[in-house]
């Protein structure tokens, strides 16, 4: 589990995320769509399938919707998700941070142009989305990496056909 601290998120910046459902929501497909239009230009985007871009469509409406549904055990699911959904399509690294900083922009573009929220309630706003951006980036980082390193160790182990419980046993052998 990632501290929130870690990124500064606030029960009171959880209760503002919350606040602008009404504001971010209706412009989800909006926001989708200038991501990906921004990724399109990325070479490795060219080299997934028609079916995996229409995943990875599909995880920015799921990851723009839950940044605003607040701080469950299930967002932390769902981030991990997508990591280990990104690791298993072969998408670089470098990637997830591309993705949350359009994300991030697309964002603060629609509350800097919100004419419902007050200059403080813009300004608490844009802190809150900054931070919820760091907690889910971790997360998605986290996992991403996590499976990574288990999609490598499997590669390992059937080029030199070791068993796991060998590998394992070096290993705590290397450590002791």
């Amino acid at each position: 589990m990632i501290d929130k601290r870690l990124v500064n998120l606030t029960d009171e910046y959880e209760t503002q995320l919350a606040k602008l459902t009404a504001v971010v929501m209706p412009n989800v497909d909006q926001i989708v769509e200038r991501v990906y239009s921004a990724l399109s230009y990325v070479a490795s985007m060219h080299m997934l399938d028609n079916h995996a871009q229409q995943q990875l469509i599909g995880s920015y409406k799921l990851l723009v919707g839950m940044l605003f549904q607040g701080m469950s055990n299930s967002i932390d699911h769902e981030m991990n998700g997508l990591g280990q959904q990104y690791a298993r399509q072969g998408i670089p690294v470098e990637f997830i941070t591309s993705v949350m900083a359009l994300v991030h922009q697309e964002l603060l573009d629609i509350i800097t142009q919100s004419e419902v929220l007050t200059p403080f309630d813009k300004i608490q706003s844009n802190q809150a989305i900054t931070a919820v951006i760091g907690y889910c980036q971790m997360h998605i980082q986290q996992a991403y990496s996590q499976a990574s390193l288990h999609n490598e160790l499997a590669r390992f182990l059937k080029v030199t056909g070791i068993s796991r419980r060998l590998f394992d046993n070096l290993a705590v052998e290397k450590l002791a």
